[in-house]
């Protein structure tokens, strides 16, 4: 219920019946998120975005919650991550600093758990700063990834994935080439050796063959893509088909159609000058 208009080269924002809520003051700014923006006012670089000056958090009444000179991020799960001094740490939602800035590094909150580091050892912590998991440096892993659905991705020296759970357990071995964040008990992960997409279950049990260019979540299916043309050694694709499949692997909407889209419940759908829509049970509405 709030937009950001400009005014004479400054942002200030609105709200649905057009009251001006923030006057036209910031030199850049960023969209609400859990009902807090970050705003920006100071020097710009080459390609217009923020280079020094001062970043604030504010409210849907445009009052200030936290200032800092060093860039902010989003707010997620009530808690941001800000850094102090070269440090890292977080606040909540009132500007209160509730877990202090010690950390080398450290990620957003997700299923309640946040990924900080400090000596080249990484650890999560929950929102009172309780270290919850003391993760593993062995596998050579060099970094963790956020919590979704239950589980996290660990990487390797040379980007290798895997997922730990939340008790920290290497529960899928580190072995794809990269892959997507759990979502409803899987995850789109790809082959190394093939290059080709498949789905996994939290147990690494391949429910997907690994045989597919590309995967994507669309709705409660997901749109894979088999390309036209393909270059495994650069790992570029153009061109090609697209369809659905279901969790298991079952082709719902045959690989033959030039776009495939979801959007609120709806897939729009091209196939040459033909343009089709169908309802999220894939029945054909248009």
């Amino acid at each position: 219920n709030r937009a950001f208009v400009k005014k004479n080269g400054k942002w200030g924002c609105i709200d649905t019946a057009g009251n001006l809520i923030m006057s036209y003051k910031y030199d850049y700014v960023y969209p609400y998120k859990e009902d807090i923006a970050i705003v920006f006012n100071g020097t710009m670089n080459a390609w217009g975005v923020p280079a020094k000056g001062t970043y604030q958090f504010v409210d849907l009444n445009g009052n200030p919650i936290y200032k800092s000179t060093e860039q902010l991020f989003d707010f997620s799960e009530g808690m941001a991550c800000v850094t102090l001094k070269g440090k890292i740490g977080y606040i909540d939602k009132t500007g209160k600093m509730v877990i202090p800035a010690t950390w080398d590094s450290g990620r957003s909150f997700k299923d309640g758990l946040a990924c900080v580091g400090s000596n080249k050892r990484f650890y999560y912590i929950d929102k009172t700063g309780k270290k919850v998991i003391t993760c593993s440096t062995s596998n050579s892993i060099v970094s963790y990834g956020d919590f979704s659905d239950g589980m996290a991705a660990a990487l390797n020296g040379v980007y290798d994935v895997g997922f730990i759970d939340k008790t920290g357990k290497l529960v899928v071995p580190i072995k794809y080439g990269t892959g997507y964040s759990f979502s409803s008990g899987y995850a789109i992960v790809k082959d190394s050796n093939t290059k080709k997409w498949g789905i996994i279950t939290k147990q690494g049990k391949t429910v997907v063959p690994f045989q597919w260019d590309e995967i994507t979540q669309a709705g409660e299916y997901y749109r894979i893509r088999k390309y036209a043309n393909y270059n495994r050694q650069t790992g570029v694709g153009v061109g090609g088909m697209y369809g659905l499949i279901d969790t298991q692997g079952k082709v719902v909407l045959e690989c033959k159609y030039d776009s495939i889209n979801y959007g609120e419940g709806y897939y729009t759908i091209s196939k040459g000058s033909e343009w089709m829509i169908y309802d999220a049970n894939l029945k054909r509405i248009y």
